[in-house]
């Protein structure tokens, strides 16, 4: 069991490492949300970008007020085709003193990449579990059942 641990330690460490990163970015995130404020925005257009292979994925770009009424607009960071966003949209804002780009209040918008990340480090982890106890839990279960003949069924000497 424990040889498939030796023989293999990349896999934990990338597991563990892949968890680790997501728990450290997602509270990052969230320390950074408690020092903001928020504000309700309008999506009010769409920000075309094309891909590496040709198709087109659409940014939001949208516009907020400020608590001391100053007019902002920033355009997020990631996109897609589908539209996260449709034009009109209200979304709630986090906008942080002193820094540049606002954060669009969703769990998509906030944490999809850290929750990818986690994921997959869970995975990995159950997977490689599953590499370690799965000889002892297949012999467990399968050998008592085929017991060693008796005798010789084919009749084939044995030498």
């Amino acid at each position: 069991m424990l040889d498939f641990v030796f023989r293999h330690p990349f896999a934990l460490v990338i597991a563990l490492m892949f968890i680790v990163l997501a728990i450290f970015l997602v509270a990052r995130k969230h320390q950074a949300i408690l020092t903001g404020h928020l504000a309700d925005g309008v999506v009010v257009r769409l920000a075309p970008h094309r891909g590496s292979k040709g198709g087109t994925s659409y940014a939001s770009v949208i516009d907020y007020v400020q608590a001391d009424g100053t007019k902002s607009e920033f355009e997020t960071g990631y996109s897609s085709n589908p539209p996260m966003h449709a034009i009109g949209e209200v979304v709630r804002v986090v906008y942080y003193p002193g820094a540049d780009k606002p954060d669009v209040l969703a769990f998509g918008d906030l944490y999809l990449f850290p929750w990818a990340l986690f994921c997959t480090g869970v995975f990995i982890l159950l997977m490689y579990c599953g590499f370690i106890l799965g000889p002892t839990l297949i012999d467990g279960i399968y050998l008592p059942r085929f017991q060693a003949p008796t005798a010789n069924p084919l009749g084939i000497s044995q030498q």
